[in-house]
């Protein structure tokens, strides 16, 4: 769970889906070692990570999907 006006869309938990390339292992693996980052320290904040597997099951209407124009458009508004 990540908190803060620093994260793309606030508050919340975010997930990898396995349509985008390369895959959700390598997709968060890296965005894990890029959060662990501190520029300030010059170094890693953490060397160890886990993915977490999960199946989510969400009605289309709820979804926001970032890869389709209205997705876009809504985080504009």
């Amino acid at each position: 769970m990540f908190k803060g006006d620093q994260h793309l869309l606030g508050d919340g938990a975010y997930f990898f889906v396995e349509e985008l390339p390369p895959t959700p292992n390598v997709s968060s693996e890296k965005w894990a070692k890029a959060e662990a980052w501190n520029k300030h320290k010059m170094g890693y904040l953490y060397n160890k990570y886990a993915i977490i597997k999960v199946q989510i099951n969400v009605d289309e209407i709820f979804y926001l999907d970032l890869n389709r124009k209205d997705g876009q458009e809504f985080l504009i508004i």
